[in-house]
């Protein structure tokens, strides 16, 4: 696959993962190879955190979530944690229907956010 599902950014222990609208139309079998090097930093314990920024798109597919399930997963065992920010009306009703609201932070904005994950 080409195209970046999402951009990195790096903060110190913290990554924030800027979505892509892609990321909305597409199903997957496999997480994309950007999907792979995140985990593998997660592997590593060069991160500590996750943001996962929704600025960009309006609602997540099941194999989306399934990715951020499967990093939050491994994120936890190494102690941190997986936080999004700026999701629209439609992914909050997801995040709901789908009870992940329970297991994931979500902040209005990125700043929020930030402040959520220095606070713990």
């Amino acid at each position: 696959m080409g195209t970046a599902l999402f951009e990195v950014e790096r903060m110190g222990k913290t990554v924030v993962l800027n979505l892509r609208r892609g990321l909305q139309e597409i199903e997957f079998d496999e997480p994309p190879q950007d999907a792979f090097a995140v985990l593998e930093l997660v592997r590593l314990r060069k991160i500590e955190n996750i943001i996962v920024d929704c600025h960009d798109i309006d609602f997540l597919r099941s194999t989306a979530l399934g990715f951020f399930v499967t990093l939050s997963k491994r994120i936890g065992a190494n102690g941190g944690r997986v936080t999004f920010c700026n999701v629209s009306s439609q992914a909050t009703k997801i995040l709901r229907a789908t009870k992940l609201d329970k297991i994931w932070t979500i902040c209005g904005t990125r700043a929020e956010a930030l402040e959520a994950i220095e606070q713990e």
